[in-house]
This record gives structure tokens, C-alpha cells and sequence, in this order.
């Protein structure tokens, strides 16, 4: 493997293919920091004296997280399409973004060359 860096300029981003990127990374946050936020609620609700409302108040949480999970991935995947589109739309007029890359060489180096 060639370690050559070459320069190739992005011009054009899938919009679909940005809108899963950024729904999956969002879901990969927000299990972590649900995760985070569910165990200091359950922390607060364990320390709390009203017992007739834990039962309620763990199934809301647990109702909340469960709405977050899918809810903000959905929001992530919308934001990455908006994202990609207003790229496509502003890349032109700029000239793209360029990006370093190395182990190209050759033939490939062709390819990536105007991407």
C-alpha cells in the first residue's frame, strides 16, 4: 500500500446516504446519554419518598426513552438530508471540499482525482 497523500475534492454528498449516517450516529448518542439520564432518574426516583408514584414514574421514563430512541434518529436522519441537499446546492459555487487522502496510487488515484 503506497503511503502517497493525494488531495481529491467532494463535490456532491448523497442525501440518503447522509441521512443514515447521521440517524445512526445520532441513535449511537442518544442510547448513550438515555442510558446516562435513566440512571439518574432512577437514582432521583430511588431516593424519593413517594412509592405510589415510582411505578408510574419508571414507566414514563422508560415510556420517554423508548420515544427518544426513535424519535431523535429521525430528526438526525432529516437534518443529514437537509445537510447533504444544502452542500450539493452550496458546493458548487465554492468548489467543493477538498480532502486529503492517502494509499491511492496508481489507477485509483484517477478515479478519486474529481470526485
Amino acid at each position: 500500500m503506497s503511503n502517497v497523500h493525494s488531495k481529491i475534492r467532494l463535490r456532491r454528498v448523497s442525501p440518503l446516504g447522509a441521512g443514515a449516517i447521521c440517524a445512526a450516529i445520532t441513535l449511537v448518542f442518544t442510547i448513550i446519554f438515555g442510558g446516562i439520564f435513566l440512571l439518574i432518574a432512577a437514582a432521583g426516583m430511588a431516593g424519593a419518598d413517594a412509592a405510589d408514584f415510582a411505578g408510574a414514574g419508571a414507566a414514563g421514563i422508560i415510556g420517554g426513552l423508548i420515544a427518544v430512541v426513535i424519535v431523535y434518529p429521525v430528526m438526525g436522519f432529516i437534518a443529514g438530508v437537509i445537510y447533504a441537499f444544502m452542500f450539493n446546492l452550496i458546493s458548487p459555487m465554492i468548489g467543493g471540499l477538498e480532502l486529503t487522502v492517502s494509499g491511492l496510487g496508481g489507477e485509483s488515484e484517477e478515479v478519486w482525482k474529481d470526485v
